[in-house]
């Protein structure tokens, strides 16, 4: 499974959390997310580099202050987008191990949209 996978299933991993399942399956979910967590955590640490290093620090706006960000942002340069991009493209295909034991049948009865069930299909297994 790549690291954009699991960025993809993060959302519905969350929503799936606040569901009551049986407890071998709460255990099992709540493992999953926190390594997919730790997993986003580098990838967006490494994402920050990258802005950093092809960006520059400017000013916040009157909407970027509202939304409660400090006084100032890193901000990719226009001319280095491509390169930007490419890179978190790249780190975004990036091959991750991330061991579970939580399978659809587990999952039981549960309501689940398509659109979750889809990004959730690289985890679950689903052919």
């Amino acid at each position: 499974m790549i690291l954009g996978e699991l960025i993809a299933a993060e959302p519905a991993l969350t929503k799936l959390s606040t569901l009551r399942l049986p407890i071998k399956t709460s255990y099992n979910l709540m493992k999953l997310l926190s390594n997919v967590k730790k997993e986003i955590e580098i990838f967006n640490t490494q994402r920050n580099l990258f802005i950093k290093e092809l960006g520059i620090e400017r000013d916040t706006t009157l909407q970027e202050k509202q939304k409660g960000m400090g006084s100032q942002v890193v901000e990719v340069l226009p001319n280095n987008i491509e390169e930007f991009v490419k890179r978190i493209n790249e780190l975004a295909s990036v091959e991750v191990s991330i061991e579970t034991n939580l399978t659809l049948e587990s999952l039981g009865s549960i309501e689940i949209s398509a659109e979750d069930l889809l990004v959730l299909k690289p985890i679950l297994n689903i052919e």
